[in-house]
């Protein structure tokens, strides 16, 4: 029978290494959700006039009243509609 040689220095590098490596896999799985967590919102939504009338061409501003900041300003499409996305977290009007 043949037997088996880990290595001249036995078995306990190799359980090192293989511990060190897995906890840097553990750590790099358990880090991935946080870098779907951001720190923005996204605004969207439709403009009507005062008789309920979709607006098709114009722009919109959105400030920001936290920081009393123009945050952006955006086109309304030919449909009407606008989509704000990656805003900083705050008070936006």
């Amino acid at each position: 029978m043949e037997r088996l040689v880990v290595s001249k220095f036995g078995i306990r590098p190799l359980l090192q290494s293989l511990c060190i490596a897995a906890g840097i896999l553990l750590v790099l799985l358990a880090a991935s959700p946080l870098h779907a967590q951001g720190a923005t919102g996204t605004i969207l939504g439709s403009v009507k006039d005062s008789t309920g009338a979709l607006v098709t061409a114009g722009t919109i501003t959105l400030t920001n009243t936290d920081r009393n900041a123009i945050e952006r300003t955006l086109s309304i499409s030919a449909s009407g509609d606008f989509i704000a996305p990656l805003l900083p977290i705050g008070n936006t009007r």
